[in-house]
């Protein structure tokens, strides 16, 4: 898993700056108490650009019954701390449906999609997306290292080329050297009828801090199988 995430990491990252600053993270997938999946994230910051990439894959007895892989990746752009994807791709085999999609943004919005979704659901509008995030974005905004003033303020639509949800992670709970935000993901269109009538999924993400920033050591989401609890090797 190591070496093929990697790679796909020097792929999207491409040249940057030479100031670059790599990032790396491991979070181990628990689902009621068992763990059920690896999760890899990797980035490269440099300049005013920014390249992220996530691997999940099923481990154990978990992968015996159910070989769930999904490899996502985007290249975008910073801006006062802020991330808008430029390129987006996912490649995504849950079991039930494999996506294969590409996004390309601009001016903050999507403008052009390519590949296949796996749904018979139609397609999101995407137009209107002004100031839509992809998928991976919105795993590393939340995930990376930050000040802990830039906690708890993400509030956007999110767009993976085919559906359209937003993320409300804005309620805040502090203490001692430790922030908890929480929130909802709430699916809005491009799914199907059964999908849409799941109920917006809560999560949480418990920040503790580390020098002069604040890291991400817990996430917390209440799945249809249960709750699923990801930790920070």
């Amino acid at each position: 898993m190591r070496r093929t995430f990697l790679m796909l990491l020097a792929l999207v990252a491409g040249p940057l700056a030479a100031a670059e600053e790599r990032r790396n993270m491991r979070f181990d997938v628990h689902l009621i108490g068992v763990k059920v999946a690896e999760l890899a994230v990797g980035a490269a910051e440099g300049g005013a650009r920014y390249s992220a990439a996530a691997r999940l894959v099923t481990t154990g007895l978990a992968r015996a019954l159910k070989d769930l892989r999904a490899d996502v990746a985007v290249t975008g752009r910073m801006s006062g701390g802020a991330l808008a994807p430029l390129r987006y791709r996912e490649e995504i085999d849950n079991g039930r449906r494999v996506s294969r999609l590409q996004v390309q943004y601009a001016g903050g919005r999507p403008v052009a999609v390519s590949g296949d979704s796996g749904s018979d659901a139609p397609a999101a509008e995407k137009a209107a997306l002004t100031g839509a995030l992809d998928p991976m974005t919105v795993l590393y905004t939340l995930l990376r290292d930050q000040p802990a003033a830039s906690l708890c303020t993400l509030d956007a639509p999110v767009f993976d080329g085919h559906r359209h949800a937003h993320i409300d992670l804005t309620r805040t709970e502090q203490s001692p050297g430790q922030v908890t935000c929480s929130g909802e993901y709430r699916r809005v269109s491009g799914y199907t009828a059964k999908e849409r009538r799941e109920k917006a999924i809560t999560m949480s993400i418990d920040y503790a801090a580390r020098g002069d920033a604040m890291r991400a050591t817990r996430v917390r989401v209440q799945t249809r199988y249960g709750p699923a609890v990801l930790t920070r090797r």
